[in-house]
């Protein structure tokens, strides 16, 4: 979205000003452009866990902060993301005890 703002705007103002302006990195930017016709597909839409705009239950916070549990195997986390390489899409799971 800020890459389509800063692309829109070119012509007033200096990229790399607005990248300053708007937190975004400019060769970031640059590298979008590079590949903007090269048939790549755009980042994959991010989804919220916050997201409140529902009738689900939400999970107790059992954990409350307490990083550090008194023994292994009480507390687990976990994260996935995603990594864009020229073959397409890496997903990446990480489970920390």
């Amino acid at each position: 979205m800020k890459y389509a703002w800063i692309e829109r705007h070119k012509r007033h103002w200096p990229i790399t000003l607005q990248c300053e302006v708007l937190n975004v990195s400019a060769s970031g930017y640059f590298e979008r452009q590079r590949h903007k016709g090269s048939g790549r597909t755009e980042t994959p839409s991010k989804r919220l866990s916050d997201d409140s705009k529902h009738n689900l239950p939400i999970a107790p916070n059992l954990l409350n902060r307490n990083f550090q549990p008194g023994a292994p195997d009480c507390v687990w986390t976990s994260d996935i993301t995603y990594i864009q390489t020229d073959a397409g899409w890496l997903y990446l799971a990480v489970v920390l005890d």
